[in-house]
């Protein structure tokens, strides 16, 4: 899959400076739509991650439209641009979440945030399984199972095969 002779030809450099512009406006602007809409399903009580979604699909479209000729770097940036959507959609979450600069600062200053906001489906299932609840299991295995679809989908999306 990443062999090191597909590395070493040649790309265009306008792509590679469409490709970043492209990935970096999708996480940021996606990354906080998502953010808001994975509170809104917390309010209702319906913990789906349905923010990564988003994150993937507008990093996938804006990368692929942002290159004319495939190299094999621009799959692999999707990682970085979806984790710095994650990000983003951490700080969209508990922005709304605290609803108090104080608190909301001194939160985002910790190593938890990070974690819990580039994982949280996984630490969401090591929280589930703590404390057992059949409902929330279930929701954090889909949850865990979407995490790792949308990473796959959106490589597939910036590679041109889905």
């Amino acid at each position: 899959m990443f062999k090191l002779y597909y590395f070493k030809k040649p790309m265009n450099k306008s792509d590679v400076k469409g490709v970043l512009l492209n990935g970096l406006i999708a996480a940021i602007i996606s990354g906080l739509v998502g953010g808001a809409i994975d509170f809104l399903f917390y309010k209702i009580n319906f913990s789906l991650e349905l923010g990564m979604f988003i994150i993937c699909f507008a990093v996938g479209f804006r990368m692929k439209r942002g290159y004319k000729e495939y190299h094999i770097l621009y799959p692999t940036l999707t990682f970085l641009f979806m984790l710095l959507g994650l990000l983003f959609d951490g700080l969209m979450y508990y922005m709304l979440y605290y609803m108090d600069f104080g608190s909301f600062f001194s939160y985002i200053s910790t190593f938890e945030f990070y974690l819990q906001s580039l994982f949280s489906p996984i630490m969401q299932l090591i929280e589930v399984i703590k404390d057992y609840s059949l409902y929330k299991l279930v929701l954090a295995l889909v949850n865990v199972v979407i995490y790792f679809v949308v990473f796959q989908s959106c490589y597939k999306i910036v590679k041109g095969t889905l």
